[in-house]
């Protein structure tokens, strides 16, 4: 099954120095994902090997567990001398010859398109592959973010989706090194040609913490702007591998888990006073709602967090309510 991300917050891309947060690779046709990580010398089936046949590493950029990348090629390659070059995105569908090898997973995907790997700092053949991702449907070619696990191999294309947007793919847990490479069924040493590739790091969104100020009648003038919000982004955070515990890895089929960003609420309380949190998805006019239960004010700051799920975009307040109120 494919894993596949969508998140309600955008990412934003930064060309961070310090990260090295953008990197240009030349990916030669030759370049077999399947001799990722594995030392010169090295065989994979028909007749290619280690280091002449062996993908490209990321090596400017750093590479870390639940960074996100993204990705934009363009070139061609062919996988024969006398066959036609194809664009990232490459032709028709394929799987690795006899599936699996050198500990790393089978995929489908087109006929030399651009795809990648990652791998911790260990060498991939000394632990099984895991299961093969499937990007034979193009709705499943067009993700918008997707989370491959360690040696899984995955489709990058031209790192566009139909409509344009910049697809971003989430390192896995443990991860060290990308490879790219080029999709082929065997024997890549008779590839031809090349594809050029920038690898962006991207920036998360910084935490966003909206500050209210309680009022007994408040008004827009007290709302605070759901200002990050992108209300044409898609709703959820769909993981289908997820840590059970510490150190401990479920990657057998089971309920699905569902991740959605949230902002967090806070005001200065009072004692003895009672707020009631609320919501508008527009203020001229106005159609607010009551978001959450009333809250007893401590004496401390107060935090409340609403899932963006819901509230793509809006307005909030909070409003002071009279003792008399609380009660009804």
């Amino acid at each position: 099954m494919l894993i596949k991300l969508a998140t309600l917050l955008g990412f934003t891309l930064a060309a961070n120095t310090a990260l090295g947060g953008i990197e240009t690779i030349s990916v030669p046709g030759r370049a077999n994902p399947w001799l990722a990580g594995m030392t010169n010398g090295a065989m994979a089936r028909r007749g290619d090997s280690a280091p002449d046949e062996s993908p490209v590493l990321v090596s400017r950029i750093s590479i870390a567990g639940g960074a996100t990348y993204v990705f934009s090629a363009s070139g061609s390659v062919n996988h024969g001398p006398t066959l036609p070059m194809c664009p990232p995105d490459g032709e028709n569908l394929v799987s690795h010859y006899f599936g699996a090898e050198n500990g790393i997973a089978d995929i489908a995907a087109p006929f030399v398109s651009l795809v990648g790997v990652f791998l911790g700092p260990g060498q991939p053949d000394e632990s099984p592959a895991p299961r093969a991702l499937d990007f034979e449907n193009a709705a499943d070619r067009d993700y918008l973010v997707l989370a491959p696990a360690l040696k899984q191999p995955f489709f990058i294309g031209d790192g566009l989706t139909s409509s344009g947007a910049a697809q971003q793919v989430i390192a896995p847990r443990g991860a060290t090194r990308l490879y790219l490479g080029v999709m082929d069924q065997y024997a890549w040493y008779d590839n031809e040609g090349e594809f050029k590739v920038q690898i962006y790091r991207a920036a998360l969104p910084a935490n966003l913490k909206l500050l209210l100020h309680p009022a007994v009648n408040p008004t827009g003038a007290d709302a605070v702007a759901n200002a990050n919000s992108n209300a044409n982004a898609r709703p959820a955070v769909k993981i289908i591998e997820a840590s059970a515990a510490p150190g401990k890895l479920v990657t057998s089929p089971g309920p699905e888990l569902h991740a959605y960003t949230a902002i967090e609420l806070s005001w200065p309380s009072e004692t003895k006073q009672v707020y009631q949190v609320q919501w508008t998805p527009v203020l001229n006019p106005p159609q607010w709602e009551d978001f959450g239960a009333l809250v007893a004010g401590s004496g401390a700051e107060i935090s409340v967090f609403d899932s963006t799920r819901r509230h793509a975009q809006g307005f909030y307040r909070v409003r002071i309510v009279q003792p008399e109120a609380a009660g009804n």
